[in-house]
């Protein structure tokens, strides 16, 4: 397991309120595909609501499937991505442009999630893909960034990568589940992660 905790140095002080607004409007949409309100019955039906089903994709999908998490581990490691990665991107790009660019890498991910797994019948869900987006755009636009991670195999190391390592590493990971899982298989859209990289 590999997961990022901060970056530095930080560019300015200047708070990333579309950061934080994102990071905010994913955990409010997770409360509500729990049942908190009374939006939705459960997780499962928000995501037959919002998510991106390739066999039957509607154009809306492309970024509604991005506020639908299936559990709270995969809401948690998203909002850890988002939040190591984001605020320097948008000191960099301003608030619009970030925020534009997080919906543009997720809808990537999702067309590509779509032609590696035309037929796949469970709908794609998770802002995984735009939040990878965020980094590859952090570590081509901010060089000499280093992200503090932590890994844990059987040991646990806490330290810093350098970002492009770190982008590289998470690359690789998702390639690989590829290469075990195939295209659309397993529990992880490996697809639409590296179509999300791609973007960024």
């Amino acid at each position: 397991m590999l997961v990022p905790l901060s970056d530095r140095p930080r560019l300015s002080d200047r708070f990333p309120w579309a950061t934080a607004a994102l990071a905010a409007l994913l955990v409010l949409s997770y409360l509500v595909g729990s049942g908190v309100g009374g939006v939705f019955a459960n997780v499962a039906e928000q995501a037959r609501a919002w998510g991106y089903a390739p066999s039957a994709p509607r154009p809306a999908a492309l970024l509604t499937h991005l506020a639908v998490h299936a559990s709270s581990p995969h809401l948690v490691g998203n909002l850890l991505l988002i939040l190591t990665f984001g605020p320097n991107v948008e000191r960099r790009l301003g608030p619009g442009r970030f925020a534009l660019a997080f919906l543009a890498c997720g809808a990537a991910g999702a067309l590509a999630f779509a032609a590696a797994a035309p037929a796949e019948t469970l709908p794609l869900v998770g802002a995984s893909a735009a939040a990878l987006g965020v980094g590859a755009l952090h570590a081509l636009a901010l060089r000499g960034q280093r992200i503090l991670v932590c890994v844990w195999l059987l040991v646990v190391w806490v330290g810093e990568l350098p970002a492009r390592v770190l982008l590289a590493l998470l690359a690789g990971l998702d390639l690989l589940a590829v290469l075990v899982a195939g295209f659309g298989g397993g529990r992880v859209a490996a697809p639409a992660h590296l179509g999300g990289l791609a973007a960024g």
